[in-house]
């Protein structure tokens, strides 16, 4: 017999998708003799640790348990097979089969300046399945078409990222309307642990921010994790096309996030301390 799902699981599934977080779906999905759990249990690991529902407790939920970061951090699905009879279980003596199903939260981006292109960006992004933030520190008419995306106003672009989540991978554009407000918010990106960080500017603008970088102190391995300028690898000039430009970078780099070297991802784009690419 197959055990429904409880209501606890449903709302810890959808708590994690309003929330934006990670978990493991575990489910006995083959049971044979004495099992503490027949198939359709399930249970929920989130991110932080705690847990929703049960496999049956004991030796077994602890094999699952060990293995749910495992398999959150590789992305991939596991089947975990379990003989009860070798994991010090006395009192059973059966065999389990449990799937592990990661639950990825939509990769987050940050569209840090709502101007002409934070604008076409935002929505465009939200369609290809990123979950947007918007930020800016002006009132801005935002247009209905916006859509899912979220909207933040920022006090000041020195500290735009300070209640950043951290659970799943994020990416960062920066577009504002000034050198300044640039450099404050490409430093504040730098201190977070974004995939992605992409400056909108010209080749002088570069230059001149890489400079001032160098002189706050931070190093060429920092700056190279900044892709500079965005959006004009498609010899795109209107705002729309663009948006179009960063969204293909975005999902270039959304198939290898996970990449520990990240100035691969765009050869030929990374910010060098000179300004130079």
């Amino acid at each position: 017999m197959t055990l429904p799902v409880p209501p606890s699981i449903f709302a810890a599934l959808a708590d994690c998708e309003a929330q934006g977080r990670a978990a493991v779906l575990a489910i006995i999905v083959a049971a044979q003799g004495s099992t503490p759990q027949k198939t359709g249990a399930k249970l929920i690991w989130r991110d932080d640790g705690t847990t929703v529902g049960t496999v049956g407790g004991g030796a077994l939920e602890a094999r699952v348990l060990q293995a749910a970061p495992e398999v959150l951090h590789s992305g991939q699905p596991r089947l975990l097979e379990v003989d009860l009879a070798t994991v010090e279980e006395p009192q059973c003596g059966g065999r389990v089969r449990v799937y592990l199903e990661p639950i990825l939260p939509p990769p987050r981006l940050f569209i840090v300046g709502a101007g002409h292109v934070g604008l076409a960006l935002a929505p465009l992004a939200a369609n290809i399945g990123f979950q947007v933030t918007l930020l800016d520190d002006r009132d801005v008419d935002l247009p209905p078409a916006l859509g899912p995306v979220r909207w933040q106003r920022l006090r000041d672009f020195s500290q735009p990222f300070d209640q950043m989540e951290t659970a799943g991978p994020v990416y960062i554009v920066i577009a504002t309307r000034s050198h300044q407000h640039d450099l404050e918010a490409v430093a504040a990106a730098l201190r977070t642990p974004a995939v992605y960080i992409g400056l909108l500017g010209s080749k002088k603008k570069k230059t001149a921010l890489a400079q001032k970088l160098s002189a706050l102190g931070l190093q060429p391995a920092d700056l190279a994790r900044v892709i500079s300028p965005v959006g004009l690898d498609l010899g795109a000039v209107s705002p729309a096309e663009i948006a179009v430009s960063i969204a293909a970078q975005l999902i270039m780099q959304r198939r290898k996030y996970a990449t520990p070297d990240l100035s691969s991802a765009f050869s030929g784009r990374i910010l060098q301390p000179d300004g130079s690419t």
